[in-house]
């Protein structure tokens, strides 16, 4: 993310395909690294470059078999929809909607409050009609074992 504000926005869209390699690392710490990092990095990036190289390993990290990854990643996914906005947020195969979606159905309740916490500002970016898809998803949260969730849904 330094690296990204010392050398400028072009150079910095230039960098994310390699950002995108590290998102697939082997070793979990890295892609935690990866994610944590690059929240401060966003503002730097193109649209563009980020549904080209960032967006599309997003669905595959909602399913790591890493607790501390999907975590990470629910953490970022709201700043990431607000950079991408609306079309961005829906667009594409998978869609970012649909990783919130896998997200919010998280094992872990730690994963499922990162983006419960996420959901206003994701809920702004995508309007009224879209959003009825996560609200569908209130009702089960609203019910979940942890007190947490219950209380930010």
């Amino acid at each position: 993310a330094e690296f990204c504000k010392a050398v400028g926005p072009a150079i910095a869209s230039e960098l994310m395909k390699p950002i995108g390699d590290l998102l697939k690392d082997q070793q979990q710490e890295v892609r935690v690294s990866t994610i944590e990092n690059f929240k401060n990095a966003l503002e730097l990036v193109s649209v563009e470059s980020l549904q080209t190289h960032i967006v599309p390993r997003f669905q595959d990290l909602a399913m790591d078999t890493s607790t501390n990854v999907r975590s990470a990643l629910a953490k970022l996914i709201g700043h990431v929809a607000a950079k991408v906005g609306r079309n961005g947020t829906l667009q594409g195969q998978p869609s970012l909607l649909s990783t919130v979606m896998e997200l919010l159905k998280d094992e872990i309740a730690d994963v499922r409050l990162h983006v419960v916490n996420h959901t206003g500002s994701i809920c702004e970016v995508l309007g009224l009609e879209p959003v009825q898809q996560l609200l569908s998803t209130l009702p089960t949260l609203s019910m979940d074992n942890q007190w947490r969730i219950r209380m930010a849904a």
